[in-house]
């Protein structure tokens, strides 16, 4: 219903174990409607708290790019739509610091959306 009024993308970001490379982008658009999932390749399980970080690192890279991606593409966002306040949330409060736009945070379960 929001793509009748405007642009609308939505950053997923996914970990597997199987993955050649460290990120793959996959990129569907339809009308007014973006989605991007990221796949992350998952750290060694070998490394402990060495991977937890990297897990980290990989992840905050991954929406970083994802959020490069949708400015490059249809502009900067208007509105960050959070659905959890868990890692999402913190990358959201990451992007509202350093790129200005407004947040909504919403309890649920399901895909953080950037509305622009």
């Amino acid at each position: 219903a929001a793509t009748k009024f405007c642009n609308v993308s939505v950053i997923y970001v996914v970990f597997y174990e199987d993955l050649d490379e460290v990120f793959k982008v996959e990129i569907k658009t339809e009308s007014n409607f973006t989605e991007l999932v990221i796949l992350v390749k998952k750290p060694s399980k070998n490394l402990w708290i060495v991977g937890k970080i990297v897990h980290l690192i990989r992840y905050v890279s991954a929406y970083k790019a994802g959020y490069k991606i949708i400015h490059d593409s249809v502009g900067k966002p208007d509105l960050n739509h959070v659905h959890i306040l868990t890692r999402a949330g913190i990358v959201a409060l990451y992007f509202k610091l350093k790129f200005k736009f407004k947040i909504k945070l919403f309890y649920e379960i399901s895909l953080p959306v950037i509305l622009l």
